[in-house]
């Protein structure tokens, strides 16, 4: 076929469609569209991947001043661990402390959570040895001086006299474990009848009376 212009051979309108370029006007309004919500969609996509990672750290950050905290307090006692000595033994400066907690109090409730914890599972994990043989074991491994200075122990005997000068918050805390320790020792004790509460109260408060004196 020849070249262009009349000479052509091809009819005026193949000829033309030939001619026409691609331009704004002939591009699809929903392929603008399409383009942008992708665009947006990627971008909330990155800000929550953004968001999950500064949580999570944020509550990495959390769980090691709590874990800090139950050290020290159960080290020193409340009043002996400030908040500048939790911050400091948790690698942080004090000025991070109120992203993490309205006050003191705030933070002693948390790590007396954590710190019956750790000592529960150091003491009740043995529901394999039942009845006096568990007795018998607990108390033996409670009154050792190695527990008196571990890092799990009871927070009763270190924490009792602290947490009665306390506020409200920190005593419901410490009284709800106290009586979940309670009932675990009266299940694993195999304690019987009407005065077994009783009796385990008895018990527990012996041992923490005789970890307290050897103290």
């Amino acid at each position: 076929v020849g070249g262009g212009g009349a000479g052509c051979g091809l009819p005026r309108c193949f000829r033309n469609s030939f001619d026409q370029r691609p331009t704004a006007a002939t591009v699809p309004a929903h392929d603008g569209q399409h383009n942008r919500t992708g665009r947006q969609a990627d971008s909330l996509l990155a800000s929550s991947v953004v968001a999950e990672r500064a949580n999570g750290k944020k509550m990495r950050t959390h769980e090691r001043i709590v874990a800090q905290a139950a050290k020290l307090f159960r080290e020193r006692g409340i009043a002996g661990a400030s908040v500048d000595d939790v911050m400091a033994a948790a690698d942080l400066t004090r000025g991070g402390f109120y992203a993490h907690f309205a006050d003191k109090s705030a933070l002693v409730a948390e790590s007396l959570d954590l710190a019956f914890a750790e000592a529960r599972r150091a003491l009740f994990d043995s529901e394999t040895i039942p009845g006096r043989a568990w007795v018998a074991a607990t108390v033996s491994h409670y009154t050792d001086p190695d527990h008196l200075d571990n890092s799990d122990r009871c927070p009763v005997p270190a924490l009792a006299a602290d947490v009665a000068r306390g506020d409200a918050g920190v005593r419901a805390v410490f009284t709800k474990n106290i009586r979940v320790n309670i009932e675990l020792a009266e299940k694993l004790s195999g304690a019987k009848g009407r005065h077994a509460r009783a009796y385990t109260i008895k018990m527990l408060s012996a041992w923490v009376g005789a970890v307290i004196l050897a103290r």
